[in-house]
């Protein structure tokens, strides 16, 4: 049975005392507007096999927190990473590298383009 991308949530940010995951910023990307990239990213590093939890909680202070909700058509996958930065260097794993790039995809907005060209904006600032 194949499966379609519904809605991807995806929540990151520095977890110091007194601050909840609920204060974090949440991206969410629904149906047609999922960027192609991100679709990419999800089966090219097999996000989908990937739920759980990942890191350590207790590898720093404050806490670096990342939460990926995937809703597929019957299901939902959801991956925590605690301190992915350290995490990523501190070990040599390959699922953390896939994890972190299919996050560092999701969690990049992508850039329109300037019709302008690419220092547009540059040159107005100038005149």
């Amino acid at each position: 049975m194949i499966q379609d991308i519904e809605r991807i949530e995806y929540r990151a940010g520095m977890l110091a005392p007194g601050i909840s995951v609920a204060n974090l910023p949440v991206r969410v990307l629904k149906g047609a507007k999922i960027p192609s990239e991100v679709r990419k990213s999800i089966g090219e590093e097999n996000i989908l096999n990937l739920g759980g939890f990942y890191g350590d909680k207790d590898a720093g202070d404050p806490l670096q927190y990342d939460h990926l909700r995937i809703v597929l058509t019957y299901d939902t996958v959801e991956v925590t990473f605690f301190n992915r930065a350290v995490a990523l260097g501190l070990s040599d794993n390959e699922v953390f590298r896939r994890i972190h790039r299919a996050l560092e995809t999701i969690g990049t907005p992508r850039r329109r383009k300037s019709r302008r060209g690419p220092h547009a904006e540059l040159n107005r600032r100038r005149s």
